[in-house]
């Protein structure tokens, strides 16, 4: 018997296969549909989605075998993934001398006939097989290569496709994660201008409870000194039909929040339909502080000021005593 030869990107194969994060996964029926097919349209009694691990090839799928993995060292798709591009076809096993006397020929599942077309990524990685095998000797048709090879493509479409949900699962974990922690106020709000979503630094800052502020009017967390003032930009953007907005205004906090007086300054991505504005996403940061140094900055550039312009007229009177 002839033990598989190492691929010469095994260690970059072997990351790419474990990226996908499938060995060892449950049943599913995506994968299952493309083993029955194979193994109806090529007429074997056995199909299997192999995936060649470093010491074992792992059965994603299967049809007509009830193991789930056998050595890499026995494996005939261990073979086939040495030619990425090419199916591996053994029309009789009984006369090959790398498999005759190999245990998986020998004794169950009685392998005569294989072909294995490689399931090659988008890197070129085989990360294993779609197979075809049967207990007596046969051969495929030209039409029945290029299914298998067809079907093989599908198998790494499932992949990339599950691997690319999960990615995205995981950025969106990782983003909302962000938004929740955010220093800076986070919300959106529907069409009638109600809190569809409020990230917790809201709550925090306003004294009121998440339960309170889903649902509720936008205008009610503005303080109503600026609320008619903030409802006349909001009414003049969506006659605009302003993509982005940017306003400053007092937010209404309750009296039992832990702060007063609070500041913000709001920038909004508006997105609008045929009837007007359909919801607004925004960002809003507390610039409290800034502005109350502004404002003492303001008063003490009036104070000095008002020194110089006195001064000058201390100066005036002086000069015209003649002293």
């Amino acid at each position: 018997m002839k033990k598989p030869d190492i691929p010469r990107d095994e260690k970059k194969r072997l990351h790419a296969l474990r990226s996908y994060e499938i060995l060892d996964t449950p049943k599913e029926e995506e994968y299952d549909d493309i083993t029955k097919i194979a193994s109806e349209i090529c007429g074997t009694p056995i199909a299997l989605i192999s995936l060649i691990d470093k010491d074992r090839q792992w059965f994603k799928s299967k049809v007509g075998l009830d193991a789930e993995e056998t050595s890499r060292e026995v494996s005939f798709c261990g073979h086939a993934i040495n030619k990425p591009d090419e199916i591996f076809e053994i029309s009789d096993s009984r006369v090959d001398e790398r498999f005759k006397d190999n245990p998986l020929v020998m004794g169950d599942p009685n392998v005569i006939f294989y072909a294995g077309s490689p399931l090659k990524d988008s890197n070129g990685h085989a990360l294993g097989t779609l197979c075809v095998i049967d207990n007596k000797p046969g051969h495929l048709s030209s039409q029945q290569r290029l299914a298998l090879k067809a079907l093989s493509r599908q198998v790494v479409r499932q992949l990339e496709l599950k691997k690319a949900i999960s990615q995205m699962g995981q950025t969106r974990r990782q983003f909302q994660s962000l938004i929740e922690e955010a220093g800076d106020y986070v919300f959106e709000t529907d069409k009638s201008g109600r809190f569809s979503y409020c990230n917790p630094q809201i709550a925090e800052d306003t004294g009121y409870k998440m339960e309170e502020l889903l649902g509720m009017s936008y205008l009610e967390l503005v303080h109503p000194d600026d609320r008619e003032r903030v409802m006349s930009f909001y009414n003049e953007e969506i006659k605009k039909g302003k993509p982005d907005s940017y306003i400053e205004f007092k937010i209404n906090v309750k009296k039992t929040s832990k702060s007063s007086d609070l500041i913000v300054g709001q920038k909004s991505r508006n997105t609008y339909s045929e009837d007007g504005m359909e919801s607004v996403k925004a960002i809003a940061r507390n610039i409290t502080d800034k502005r109350q140094l502004q404002e003492k900055l303001d008063e003490n550039s009036q104070l000095l000021q008002l020194i110089t312009d006195t001064s000058q007229d201390i100066i005036c009177l002086h000069n015209l005593k003649g002293e």
